[in-house]
């Protein structure tokens, strides 16, 4: 696994990549924890180097770079995943049996206590609660199948959506309450002009706050890399 990165390596992953604003060097090499220090925080999200499609996603770019084989061992990737989830259930009053028992698996599965055969039935089960979901329930479900994908060989890919997914589920409850709020007769002078209070907002900063927890988390894995 690697131990560095650099825009080499970032390359590999995304071939249009390239450096900007003068942040970073052809010829840098750092380790994984020193790089995500320096560049985590830097300047404004548009100012960091990275692939055009995560430009304004600071965190969500750091997640799609260490999240794979490359970095990180598959077991940590479904245990990274699972916690994702996990956290994602934070979130629910009621969370459905069948992602309890998805992600309980998936977490067995990642200490070798779990057959293939189970996981793939918890799996079944777990996919049939994201089709009964409703509202951000939906995504906290997807979350949690998704730590599944891992018996299939894909921890990298599990260990991204599951992140993906949890966030969206955070920034879709919190726009859904301030939503119903706003549009409650005790609140129907309320709007969304200035100063007003703005669920796709509230939305997005809900988000980059998961996204941020989910980093911090990420990076307690490199301790022992």
């Amino acid at each position: 696994m690697y131990k560095i990165i650099s825009n080499k390596i970032i390359r590999e992953f995304a071939p249009s990549f390239h450096s900007t604003n003068g942040y970073t060097h052809e010829t840098e090499e750092l380790p994984i924890l020193e790089w995500v220090d320096k560049y985590r925080l830097i300047g404004r999200p548009e100012t960091i180097f990275c692939p055009e499609e995560f430009i304004n996603e600071r965190e969500e770019y750091i997640i799609w770079l260490l999240c794979r084989e490359e970095y990180m061992a598959d077991r940590d990737l479904r245990l990274f995943a699972v916690w994702c989830a996990r956290e994602a259930f934070k979130l629910l009053d009621n969370v459905d049996e069948r992602s309890l028992r998805v992600v309980y698996m998936a977490d067995k599965f990642a200490k070798g206590l779990a057959t293939a055969e189970e996981m793939e039935e918890a799996q079944a089960a777990a996919d049939l609660a994201v089709l009964s979901g409703t509202m951000f329930g939906e995504y906290i479900a997807k979350a949690a199948a998704g730590t599944a994908k891992a018996i299939a060989g894909d921890a990298a890919g599990a260990a991204r959506e599951a992140a993906e997914d949890a966030a969206a589920g955070e920034a879709v409850e919190r726009m859904a309450k301030l939503d119903i709020l706003l549009n409650s007769k005790e609140n129907a002078f309320m709007g969304y002009g200035p100063g007003a209070a703005n669920p796709y907002e509230i939305g997005k900063e809900a988000r980059e706050k998961v996204r941020s927890a989910q980093v911090d988390k990420l990076i307690t894995y490199f301790l022992n890399y």
